[in-house]
């Protein structure tokens, strides 16, 4: 059942993904406001992480784990339906809030259950994650070419409703129940740091940091992350325990994540788009173009949870962070990126010699 949920979960973040670059033009708005589709997701994901834990140690694990499923098909569904963007978004948010049980409830659930095999378990359950964020954009491009993209919605949610059913499945392992109070003050307050961080990034690749499009989100991220800080200090159970900032090993080991998750989540979200701007490849096509690294990660995630079991985690994380940074150097020095795609099906190397006889 963890397998599955989190299989699941992980194709909402990138079922999008395939036809990214299609968005403007199938719903009339600017690439801007397009690119919402992500955010939306990624923001209320980001919300929900700060207060799903809290909330399972006080009612369980299975009934929180088992919400957070049906909103997330609720999320789809609504996405499927929707008559407007703003519609869409609303599900996509829903989307992201639901998924963002399934990972840290999974991880909680497979530490308390599965004693010293926990390293392994929770590696199988990371493979299905990255399984899913894989087949997501196949499926994702292939639906959309078929049969448009509220059957990317509708199929997903159907699967979405799936996992849910399979969430029953789970044993309740948070047998202590604690009191607990939901700091939403300091959830609000991540929110609107979230939410003040990815405008201000945005504009500023548009205009200079003085511009109005650029400062006022500026001034909402800072005073955010300052109120959060101070808050959450002074709160007996705080969303975000910035006292956990004052190990060395907790600071660094969420500065490596951070750093390398923008990075896997850049080549995941954008080289579909990439390859159909700016390459020539179809939707379905360039659906493909992330399955070699994800097919390496897929087969390391379940690996590294044996090697973590065995060496610990600080060699495998050191290992993978140079990893990373390592292919990073390889696609920004090697100057013909097309030949990273030469896997891919034999019609799209023929697509790519019309369009470059065409040039």
């Amino acid at each position: 059942a963890l397998v599955i949920t989190n299989f699941l979960s992980a194709m909402g973040i990138t079922i999008v993904v395939p036809f990214l670059g299609e968005v403007p033009s199938l719903f009339g708005v600017s690439p801007a406001f397009g690119i919402w589709i992500i955010t939306a997701f990624m923001l209320s994901y980001c919300v929900g992480m700060g207060f799903v834990g809290r909330l399972s140690d006080a009612v369980g694990r299975r009934p929180v784990y088992i919400g957070a499923m049906g909103v997330f098909a609720l999320g789809l569904f609504l996405s499927a339906v929707a008559p407007h963007f703003e519609e869409v978004l609303l599900g996509r948010f829903l989307q992201g809030l639901g998924a963002s049980g399934a990972l840290p409830l999974s991880q909680a659930i497979a530490y308390e259950r599965f004693g010293r095999r926990r390293g392994r378990v929770m590696g199988a359950i990371s493979a299905a994650f990255g399984i899913g964020v894989v087949a997501a954009i196949n499926l994702g491009g292939a639906l959309y070419s078929a049969l448009g993209w509220r059957a990317v919605f509708a199929v997903t949610g159907a699967l979405g409703l799936m996992g849910f059913v399979a969430a029953f499945l789970l044993p309740e392992t948070g047998n202590e129940r604690k009191s607990v109070s939901l700091d939403l003050v300091g959830i609000l307050s991540l929110g609107a740091a979230i939410a003040g961080f990815m405008p201000f990034f945005k504009g500023l690749a548009e205009e200079p940091l003085s511009s109005f499009r650029v400062y006022p989100f500026l001034i909402v991220l800072g005073v955010s992350v300052l109120f959060l800080w101070l808050w959450e200090q002074q709160v007996k159970e705080p969303a975000l325990d910035v006292g956990l900032f004052r190990n060395r090993a907790f600071s660094l080991g969420i500065g490596a994540s951070l750093l390398g998750g923008i990075g896997m989540f850049i080549l995941q979200t954008f080289l579909p788009s990439y390859a159909q701007l700016l390459l020539g490849y179809t939707v379905t096509q360039a659906a493909y173009s992330v399955d070699v690294m994800a097919g390496f990660m897929i087969a390391f995630a379940g690996f590294a949870g044996i090697i973590c079991d065995r060496l610990g985690p600080e060699r495998v994380l050191v290992f993978s962070l140079g990893a990373i940074a390592g292919a990073f150097a390889i696609l920004t020095f090697v100057s013909m990126p097309a030949l990273s795609y030469s896997f891919l099906l034999p019609g799209e190397r023929h697509s790519r010699r019309r369009l470059g006889r065409a040039d």
